[in-house]
């Protein structure tokens, strides 16, 4: 049974020094006479690793490209700002560092178990090995730094959806939830279970966990090279989620979500009940949502160009992505694949509980990720065995 601190990998010989990763191995171009040989190193690493992460490149390309003429359809209300890459760059690396230094830790410490005493020596061994592997190093930056770029163009998307087509489903979307669920709104529902104040306190602060989830998932995936086919697939299903259903649908059938719909539509709220309780729980334990949709909604009325605003209901990206991570942790392993399904579970519930989004939005979202996850496994196969086959052409 698999865990992701198994997944990360362990090479006594992988620290900075080791000469088998820092001086090419026999059989590597040399490379301009004037370079030293581990920059020749670095750059061999780090062009295999492009090769390998050639759909993952051009997939970014594409999305960046499309992003820069959707942006002409805003009619310049919104402006695609590529300085807020940086930003964005800087909040994956911290993430990365916290990430890994938090799973190599833990996986010293409960799965390989070093003697009483003996565990700050194992330790710093671990973190020399592993956090300065070069293999590892590179292998992170080429998947974090298109990353950057992948992040903002959908934040920039998604700040347009409005004024592409501007939001008219939230009346549609309340009344097909009252017809799903038997002439009540889910929220509804949900109360007799998640309305207590601390209850709601806590799913909110499991459901403001998620993007911290998000990052530490992609990046095991992309830190990892155990299972290289699982690795592309759950890193192709991560940009075609996001694309096709953060982008695509969401501006199709757009959708401001409950937490808006009487600003949105003028008319009768059938969420007015469920935002006075959310707040008067707030008095009592602090629920963030509240604080971050009114953010939110002041980005939707004045556009600017900070990463993750915009609003947008149809579908729920944290569902979305939380179903996207179970289906990746169970073909790690069965606890893997039932924690990410526990996390997943509070996810789809909070989405509804805390005003978000109505539930078809997750019952879609749901549906969408099963078939995206598919069409990324055989992709991901077919890929593989290209390079298998490239590469015993080359022997």
């Amino acid at each position: 049974m698999l865990s992701p601190l198994h997944q990360m990998p362990h090479d006594s010989s992988s620290s900075i020094g080791s000469p088998d990763l820092l001086y090419p191995p026999a059989g590597t171009p040399a490379g301009p006479a004037w370079l030293p040989r581990p920059l020749v190193r670095l750059a061999s690493l780090a062009a295999d690793e492009m090769r390998a992460h050639a759909p993952y490149f051009s997939i970014i390309a594409l999305y960046a490209v499309a992003c820069v003429f959707a942006g002409q359809l805003s009619a310049g209300r919104v402006v695609v700002e590529i300085s807020i890459v940086a930003d964005t760059l800087l909040l994956l690396v911290s993430i990365a560092g916290t990430a890994l230094f938090l799973l190599l830790t833990l996986r010293t410490a409960f799965v390989v178990r070093p003697p009483d005493g003996a565990l700050l020596p194992a330790l710093i061994e671990v973190y020399r090995a592993e956090l300065f592997d070069p293999r590892h190093l590179v292998r992170l930056a080429v998947a974090l730094l298109p990353m950057s770029v992948f992040m903002t163009t959908f934040s920039s998307f998604k700040r347009m959806i409005p004024f592409i087509h501007p939001f008219s489903w939230d009346s549609t979307f309340m009344e097909w939830d009252r017809w799903l669920h038997f002439g009540h709104q889910p929220w509804e529902l949900l109360q007799p279970m998640l309305g207590f104040p601390l209850l709601t306190s806590l799913v909110n602060h499991i459901y403001h966990l998620w993007l911290f989830v998000l990052f530490l998932t992609l990046i095991w995936q992309s830190w990892t090279r155990r299972d290289d086919i699982l690795r592309t697939q759950y890193q192709a299903g991560f940009l075609l989620v996001w694309m096709m259903l953060g982008t695509v649908l969401a501006t199709t059938p757009s959708s401001g979500g409950p937490c808006y719909y009487g600003r949105l539509t003028g008319g009768v709220d059938p969420f007015a009940p469920l935002m006075a309780y959310l707040n008067a729980a707030n008095q009592l334990h602090p629920v963030l949502a509240l604080e971050v949709q009114e953010t939110l909604w002041q980005s939707y009325l004045d556009p600017g160009g900070e990463i993750g605003r915009g609003i947008s209901a149809m579908p729920s990206m944290h569902v979305a992505t939380s179903v996207l991570m179970a289906l990746m942790g169970w073909r790690v392993g069965r606890c893997v694949g039932l924690a990410y399904t526990v996390f997943a579970a509070v996810i789809v519930l909070g989405s509804v509980h805390l005003g978000w989004h109505y539930a078809i939005d997750g019952y879609v979202s749901i549906v969408a990720v099963l078939a995206i996850w598919w069409g990324a496994g055989r992709f991901a196969r077919w890929w593989h065995a290209a390079l298998d086959a490239e590469q015993r052409a080359r022997a």
